[in-house]
């Protein structure tokens, strides 16, 4: 299946630190554009995995989490059973991401907490860890735990530093001034 899909799919990061699509309609079009295109065409294995992977980022941006989990754990079923490690990684780290956006912080921090095992223990993170940083903090802010934010994101910008991705470094930028300016805004309130 070809990669072109003719809709905005593009997004930005609001003061949360969540991606916005441009166009949710646009997203949600995509989406079914995606599916229609899945059954009409044969697809090998490791193309329907990425889709599939595909499919479940879009549906968790545009707030569709059940089908997100469905699509990931599908993408992630897939990628097992051809042995790609890498792509089985990279669709658990968007699943704990779904589980942080429904707020379901007691799978999201025990998925971060797996796949970090995994990269540190293993060295298991496939040239990745900078993602996986910056979404350990992402999960962090999102229970309001803005110090420990801070250190992952940190962590990350360190690391995107060195490979010069500017788009990289800007979005870890961005996480670390929120977490500073929500750290400042903790220590200036009266209590």
């Amino acid at each position: 299946m070809s990669a072109f899909i003719p809709y905005n799919c593009t997004f930005y990061f609001d003061d949360k630190l969540r991606e916005v699509p441009h166009s949710a309609s646009d997203m949600c079009k995509a989406i079914v554009y995606v599916e229609e295109k899945l059954q009409a065409s044969a697809q090998n294995q490791e193309d329907l995995g990425k889709q599939y992977g595909m499919i479940g980022v879009y549906s968790r941006i545009v707030g569709n989490y059940k089908d997100s989990i469905t699509y990931l754990n599908s993408a992630i079923a897939i990628h097992s059973s051809n042995n790609n490690a890498k792509q089985v990684w990279i669709n658990k780290l968007r699943l704990a991401h779904t589980y942080q956006w429904m707020k379901d912080f007691h799978t999201s921090n025990h998925m971060f907490h797996t796949l970090l095992e995994q990269a540190n223990i293993h060295d298991q993170h496939f040239g990745m860890l900078d993602f996986l940083y910056q979404h350990c903090g992402k999960n962090q802010y999102d229970q309001s735990n803005y110090e420990a934010a801070l250190q992952w994101f940190e962590k990350a910008l360190e690391i995107r530093t060195k490979s010069k991705e500017d788009e990289l470094i800007h979005s870890s930028r961005i996480a670390i001034q929120a977490c500073k300016n929500h750290l400042l805004k903790g220590s200036t309130a009266k209590p």
